[in-house]
């Protein structure tokens, strides 16, 4: 208590020094500048503060306005006059307890200036003073302290700025309230240097706590739209960008809003939606933000956020194909860089390493090793060694030396690199992130990628294609084998169990993420003690496991899979295609039990993403938009280059591995033969069975064989009286309505009834059991024993993700309950589906968009399939778009019948695909639209 009260009485001290001056204040903007826990915006300071020094005479006095005004003028760009405010101040004769004032509003207008290291000088005098002044724990000294932190990061001065900002933090947070501005700012600070430090379990935690904060601050105040922002940066980081996105967008609109937010803030949170868009593969509409963020930052004259914004532009435009116009947007950023008054290392090397890969596209490889050895060698002195633009760089450089000839030193720079940057991410909890979507690992493990390949390295390409390809339903896929491998045992339910608890952590976190500031009126406490408790179950799971069988926990983030291993798994009639859509263009690993081949084919990703639209448009049962052949042609052309179709044999069955871009469309659809109609056009399918691999690791792991399993269990056609279409969508349901009311409004499924009738007529096994109607209810899918099911079918409705509300899971419709619980809303979504014991052969999702990701971004097959391949099914068949009844249940017995007889799965998709092909009318019974969204995930 003693502690408490010198540092209260030093708060005063100081905040009575400073206010002594305003004690005459009366207007609403003049009592502003007296409440520390308010930033007044600037406009309205400046008018504040003039009118005061009118009326003040003393030197220290006027001299503590004077400052003030120095800084409200430098948050308004207006530097001139601030010069003059600051001339005016250092020209009176003051006492020693207002120097620190006027060095602390010099040090940011020097920042401002980009004189970075004359802004860390400043800081550090004012510092110092302040702490003799009042004392280290003092808020005076806090908030020179912070400053100085942000000044000595910029110049990426880690240890120190690290230690400072922590003392900031520490320190505030015990002793000022939730609220108090200083308290806040010390901890945004903190957790950016964190983040810089690769430490993202500290940073994303006190980013997250700040951010709950947010609708305690008043609408106007310019932290809202930081804080928001800040915590959609720390998920891109770590390559959570669908859950990024939308708080990017809500800083963007809520800082619409805000009169006193800089010019340069603007353009901070335009510049991070943008580097978001980046990563959706959307370089052409992120262009126009790192456009207008380069314009807000060049009218405030922050040269080197102008210069990284230029940076970002050039990515954009280079990633759009439009190389030329990537170096011309970074030689423009470098040239501002170089008429700076004072160096800023960090961003000038970063400049350095992406002009760098602007000149090795333009084949200018001596400059480019010469430019990218500079950048390299810089970055690793301003960033720890585990920071991506550290790694990152080493990449560059090494993908260029092997561009440039020099194979074996190259390829081994980009090998330790790489495979460094794995680690560091596998250290992150698998349920969390994608390597892959870390900001700059599109392009630089596409350089990795182009690296090995161009080295000849088979063995590393395959390793490299491993982590590119991986989803989360490949992590599903990893998960339900590393179980099968402990068999029945204690330990495979133990596994199974710390698998559960993490996917439960992964959901609470998440409705946790969405409450903290997106979801006003929301109760936090009961959502944060289910985070707490999923965090401690999964910690306690994880004490048992490595006490039991520590070798298990790496099977959920297991070793590369070796590529001769793989062959030898390889059946005689099987080709392995494993496709990667790297940012260098489309990259096909095609492999038998005794060749291996890699193919290439110059489409960027944006272009590859924009051929599946096409696609995807055709196949709208609501759009009278043809069927897009030439769109699949060249698809198939991309992937099927002359070398790899060489190594194919005729009949041969392929097996599928692919990135997240065409995992979205069936690849059964692709025209081998593009013809002017769909009557005339050969499919892949009419040559070769398909069926997706949802994992390479799955095949080096060996299974336990599996006794046969004969039932039938069919569940659908549930008991809805509404009208409304599928795709409802979170406008249409009002009112207060619970959710299962809401399904109730959902069309009734006569043609789902028919076809449950139909599958369990033809059915030769000993049981079938039927759900139908108001026995289909989300209740008895939950207690029914799957033990001896050889068979699950579904024929419902499948909502995708976000059909009743912005954030649900794709889920399969049920009869609502008249009473609704949270165990039992009329639902099944993917979550739930995941906590199902079934081992089953098969489950047949016959219902719309079950192979949908859940969220717009993600991957195919990650939604409703990856929840039934971590329940333990061993083929999931899932729709890509919505099914007509009739062709859904001939698909469906067709699959059976001939998976009766003993044909392998793959086939036997195909043929049931053949027989629909034959009948009715060519040019529509040929139509991709009508037989191809089924698609075969197996295991």
């Amino acid at each position: 208590m003693q502690i408490r009260g010198v540092f209260i009485a030093q708060q005063r001290a100081v905040l009575a020094a400073i206010a002594s001056t305003l004690i005459a204040c009366t207007s609403p903007a003049q009592a502003a500048i007296n409440d520390p826990d308010n930033e007044l915006a600037p406009n309205d300071a400046v008018v504040a503060i003039t009118e005061r020094l009118a009326a003040t005479t003393a030197p220290d006095d006027r001299s503590l306005l004077l400052a003030e005004r120095v800084i409200a003028l430098t948050t308004l760009s207006r530097y001139d006059e601030a010069e003059g405010s600051l001339a005016e101040a250092r020209g009176l004769k003051v006492s020693s307890s207002v120097t620190p004032e006027i060095d602390l509003a010099e040090a940011t207008l020097r920042e401002k200036q980009q004189r970075t290291i004359t802004a860390s000088q400043l800081g550090r005098k004012a510092l110092e003073a302040r702490r003799k002044l009042y004392g280290a724990d003092s808020p005076a000294a806090l908030e020179a302290e912070t400053f100085l932190a942000q000044t000595l990061a910029s110049l990426s001065k880690l240890d120190e700025a690290v230690q400072l900002s922590e003392h900031a933090w520490r320190t505030s947070r015990l002793y000022l309230a939730n609220t108090n501005r200083l308290r806040i700012k010390a901890g945004f600070q903190y957790a950016r240097i964190l983040n810089i430090l690769r430490r993202i379990d500290e940073s994303e935690a006190l980013i997250r706590e700040l951010v709950a904060l947010v609708p305690s601050l008043d609408p106007s105040d310019p932290l809202q739209p930081r804080l928001k922002n800040q915590l959609g940066v720390e998920l891109l980081l770590q390559g959570r960008t669908s859950e990024a996105v939308p708080w990017l967008r809500d800083a963007v609109e809520v800082s619409r809003k805000i009169e006193g937010l800089s010019n340069g803030d603007r353009a901070n949170l335009l510049g991070n939606l943008g580097i978001a868009l980046l990563n959706l593969d959307r370089p052409q509409d992120a262009l126009p933000f790192f456009e207008e963020a380069a314009r807000r930052f060049g009218e405030d004259r922050v040269i080197p956020a102008q210069a990284s914004s230029l940076l970002s532009a050039g990515s954009a435009a280079d990633r759009s194909g439009d190389r030329a116009r990537g170096l011309i947007l970074r030689e423009q950023g470098a040239a501002l860089l170089a008429k700076l008054p004072e160096q800023h290392p960090l961003t000038y090397a970063l400049n350095r390493f992406k002009i760098a890969q602007s000149y090795a596209h333009a084949n200018r490889l001596e400059l480019a090793e010469a430019t990218a050895t500079e950048a390299a060698a810089a970055i690793a002195k301003l960033r720890p060694p585990t920071h991506f633009q550290t790694l990152n760089s080493k990449i560059s450089l090494g993908w260029i030396k092997v561009r440039r000839g020099r194979v074996a030193k190259g390829l081994a720079e980009v090998r330790d690199a790489f495979r460094t940057s794995i680690a560091v991410n596998n250290q992150l909890e698998v349920s969390q992130n994608r390597v892959v979507g870390v900001i700059d690992n599109i392009e630089a493990f596409s350089q990795v990628l182009e690296t090995a390949v161009l080295a000849g390295d088979t063995d590393f390409t395959f390793e490299v294609l491993q982590v590119l390809v991986e989803t989360d339903a490949s992590r599903a896929a990893v998960a339900v084998t590393a179980r099968e491998q402990a068999g029945g045992s204690a330990l495979g339910q133990l596994l199974r169990r710390r698998q559960e608890a993490s996917g439960k952590l992964a959901d609470a976190d998440a409705a946790l993420l969405r409450a903290a500031g997106l979801q006003a009126g929301t109760a936090r406490a009961p959502l944060e003690q289910a985070v707490t408790a999923a965090q401690e179950a999964l910690s306690a799971f994880d004490t048992e496991l490595d006490a039991k069988a520590p070798e298990f926990r790496s099977l959920l983030r297991p070793r590369p899979v070796k590529l001769a291993e793989t062959q030898a798994r390889l059946a005689a009639d099987e080709t392995l295609l494993v496709i990667e859509e790297s940012d260098l263009g489309l990259y096909t690993m095609a492999m038998t039990r005794d060749r291996v081949v890699v193919g290439h084919a110059p489409i960027r990703r944006e272009a590859l993403r924009g051929l599946v639209r096409r696609i995807r448009v055709g196949t709208d049962s609501g759009t009278v938009v043809p069927f897009d052949i030439a769109a699949t042609h060249e698809i198939h052309q991309a992937i099927f280059t002359p070398a790899v179709a060489a190594l194919i044999p005729k009949g041969q069955r392929l097996r599928v591995v692919t990135g997240d871009i065409l995992s979205a469309l069936p690849l059964t659809l692709l025209a081998s033969h593009a013809g002017k109609s769909v009557a005339d056009t050969r499919w892949l399918i009419e040559d070769h069975a398909v069926s997706v691999m949802p994992s390479l690791a799955t095949l080096e792991q060996a299974v336990p064989g599996k006794t046969a399993r004969r039932n039938l269990v069919a569940i659908g056609a549930p008991a809805l009286t509404g009208t409304q279409g599928v795709m409802a969508g979170p406008d249409l349901f009002v009112g207060g309505e619970t959710r299962s009311a809401r399904i109730g409004k959902l069309q009734p499924l006569p043609g789902a009834k028919l076809e449950i009738a139909a599958v369990a007529a033809q059915w030769k096994g000993p049981a079938a059991q039927v759900l139908i109607g108001t026995d289909a209810t989300e209740t008895a899918v939950r207690n029914l024993d799957y033990t001896n099911v050889g068979v699950l079918l579904f024929a419902t409705h499948g909502l995708v993700a976000g059909a009743f509300d912005a954030r649900s899971e794709p889920a399969l419709v049920l009869t609502p309950p008249q009473i609704e619980t949270p165990d039992n809303d009329g639902l099944l979504t993917a979550s739930e589906a995941a906590l199902l014991h079934i081992d089953a052969d098969w489950v047949i999702l016959s219902a719309c968009d079950t192979a949908a990701g859940d969220q717009q971004s993600a991957a195919g097959y990650t939604g409703l399939a990856r929840g039934f391949l971590f329940a333990g099914a061993r083929r999931v068949v899932a729709s890509h778009w919505p099914v007509r009844d009739d062709i859904a249940a001939k698909l469906s017995i067709g699959i059976l019948a001939a998976s009766a007889k003993g044909v392998p799965a793959d086939e036997a998709l195909r043929r049931a695909i053949l027989q629909v092909m034959k009948s009715g009318k060519r040019e529509d019974a040929r139509n991709p639209a009508l037989w191809a969204p089924f698609m075969l995930v197996a295991r």
